[in-house]
């Protein structure tokens, strides 16, 4: 129920389908639920105790217990990310000083070809302008 969450674009198109029905409920009333999640997971962990289990069944308990610990962790970066971004301000690309100086030394602007059309690399552009510098200054 925890990682449907991150699966519900694959039931969206069953549309009619008495399944994907019964599983939108039950993941309803799982979201609805105050503390649900908490008390599924230590119910799972308790139960998966018991030696006298299947070992297959046994072995997915264990299983889920591990997946949602790990769903748990991944929710814990989104909700931090949430919080963080907001506050950076990202909603620009040049907030994002060490992403966007990468971006522009890979993105081909047009004096990146000389007259004929041919590609000329970023280092060599640099030593023209900085040559074209020099000679304005001593103008």
């Amino acid at each position: 129920m925890d990682g449907l969450r991150y699966s519900r674009f694959l039931l969206a198109d069953g549309d009619g389908n008495p399944i994907v029905f019964a599983v939108a409920i039950l993941y309803g009333l799982y979201q609805s639920i105050l503390l649900i999640r908490f008390v599924a997971f230590f119910t799972l962990n308790f139960l998966s105790t018991n030696a006298g289990r299947n070992r297959l069944v046994w072995y997915n308990m264990q299983q889920a217990i591990f997946i949602d610990i790990a769903l748990f962790f991944l929710d814990l970066l989104l909700g931090l990310t949430k919080m963080v971004l907001p506050v950076i301000g990202v909603n620009e690309p040049s907030k994002l000083p060490a992403i966007l100086k990468i971006v522009l030394d890979r993105m081909l602007m047009i004096n990146a070809f000389d007259k004929e059309g041919r590609y000329i690399p970023r280092d060599v552009r640099e030593n023209d302008d900085d040559k074209g510098e020099d000679k304005d200054k001593k103008k």
